[in-house]
């Protein structure tokens, strides 16, 4: 049995997770805190003069919070099946297989409420404390072309740069919509077969959700957790740009165990297979360093 080459259902990619900062979940806690100073401090202007007075600035400062979330999953098989079968060796990276994917639905689209992450699509617009908030774009268009999607991405881009100070690093993009704009020939843009949206360089050893592009002057990432039922005719999706540094996701060590129903009854000699793993996400550090462009111009194209 060839059990190394395991074919599972298919699930979506998880690019998020190694795109932005990760380090292990402290222990013994359901929530964590990150104090975040809202007002501006430190070194101010240039004087030549001397024996003066600093200019002084009173210190302000509030905290954000993110839960600690419960990813967790069981399955039953029987007990000959697991005993004979090595079927730990398929389940255990199936499971990981399934969390990941668990996980990206989150860090994109989790609400932040109902024991959820706050994912990147959820993050407010608002100014809080003086923080400035997402960067959220329109591109409003009947009859969408590739050179018009492209520059709304790269004034996102822009005002995201301006937002945060720094520039973000990395963007999102559906997988369909990635090969709809690199499949549409704009000739009012892209004479050049080379300056076509989609043509620029791809690494064959790359992972197989990216980089792709560059668009923008950002290298862009498949994301099939990004969703295709937005706008108020639910057929609409987005493109995402980010400041990985910015995010930190942290995750605990999965733990698998598995146990012998041997109380009697119809499911005696069943083995079930749990798995689970603890994990949190600040996406609220510097809110400024997430944005998103979505709109009419985003409409689904017939056949993509």
């Amino acid at each position: 049995w060839m059990t190394a080459e395991f074919a599972s259902v298919a699930r979506g990619v998880a690019p998020l997770r190694r795109l932005v900062r990760t380090i292990p979940l402290p222990p013994a806690c359901m929530e964590l805190v990150i104090p975040r100073a809202v007002s501006i401090s430190g070194v101010v202007g240039a004087d030549p003069a001397e024996n003066i007075n600093p200019q002084q600035t009173i210190a302000g400062s509030d905290q954000i919070i993110a839960p600690v979330v419960t990813f967790a999953g069981e399955l039953a098989v029987s007990q000959a099946m697991y005993e004979r079968g090595q079927f730990d060796q398929i389940a255990l990276p199936d499971f990981g297989e399934s969390y990941a994917a668990a996980l990206e639905q989150q860090l994109v689209n989790g609400t932040g409420r109902n024991g959820q992450m706050l994912g990147l699509l959820s993050v407010s617009s608002s100014s809080v404390d003086g923080v400035p908030g997402a960067t959220l774009s329109t591109y409003t268009d009947g009859t969408p072309t590739p050179g018009w999607m492209i520059q709304n991405i790269a004034q996102l881009a822009a005002n995201v740069a301006d937002n945060r100070d720094r520039p973000p690093s990395f963007g999102l993009i559906r997988p369909s919509r990635y090969f709809w704009l690199a499949g549409s020939i704009d000739n009012s843009t892209s004479k050049d077969s080379a300056m076509r949206p989609g043509t620029g360089y791809l690494n064959a050893k790359a992972p197989d959700d990216g980089p792709f592009g560059p668009f923008a002057g950002l290298p862009f990432y498949l994301d099939p957790a990004i969703p295709n039922t937005l706008g108020g005719g639910g057929n609409q999706d987005t493109a995402i740009v980010v400041r990985g540094s910015d995010i930190i996701l942290l995750e605990d060590e999965p733990k698998f165990s598995a146990f012998v129903d041997a109380a009697g009854g119809a499911e005696q000699m069943t083995v079930f297979l749990t798995y689970h793993v603890y994990a949190a996400v600040f996406t609220t550090r510097y809110p400024s360093a997430i944005g998103s462009v979505g709109g009419t111009g985003f409409q689904i194209q017939a056949g993509w």
